[in-house]
């Protein structure tokens, strides 16, 4: 088990107050990555099964090839599509390499019964009519 001190979602702005329990139960439904400058994370139009939490590094959002947003470290993406019909409203694209974590979509289910579930879900309500 991690500490407080020492497991790296911690250091995420999201995790602010959030109990050393909850952090223990996402990193146990979340697993670490590591994307490439330049891979998508997800794909416009595209079915999107992942939600990414970013630690390190900087992605661009871009709907039908305009920018509109660049989000980096304790930001998060994915979710749109995972509370939606599945597809991805925009696609993101790693600026810098990133390094952060990633949940599945059953995986997703559980963050959404923890203590950030309601955070997630009005990022989420924010990011789909924006």
């Amino acid at each position: 088990m991690w500490h407080r001190s020492r497991h790296p979602l911690r250091t995420l702005s999201l995790l602010d107050g959030v109990s050393d329990a909850v952090v223990d139960r996402l990193a146990s439904l979340m697993t670490g990555v590591r994307i490439p400058a330049g891979d998508a994370l997800v794909t416009e139009g595209a079915r999107n099964q992942q939600f990414f939490v970013i630690e390190e590094g900087t992605v661009r959002v871009t709907r039908g090839g305009l920018q509109v947003a660049e989000l980096g470290a304790g930001d998060f993406v994915g979710e749109v599509s995972l509370l939606g019909d599945g597809r991805a409203n925009a696609t993101v694209t790693a600026v810098t390499d990133v390094t952060g974590y990633v949940s599945s979509s059953v995986e997703f289910d559980g963050l959404m019964h923890s203590a950030l579930g309601n955070e997630i879900t009005s990022a989420a309500s924010t990011r789909s009519v924006a």
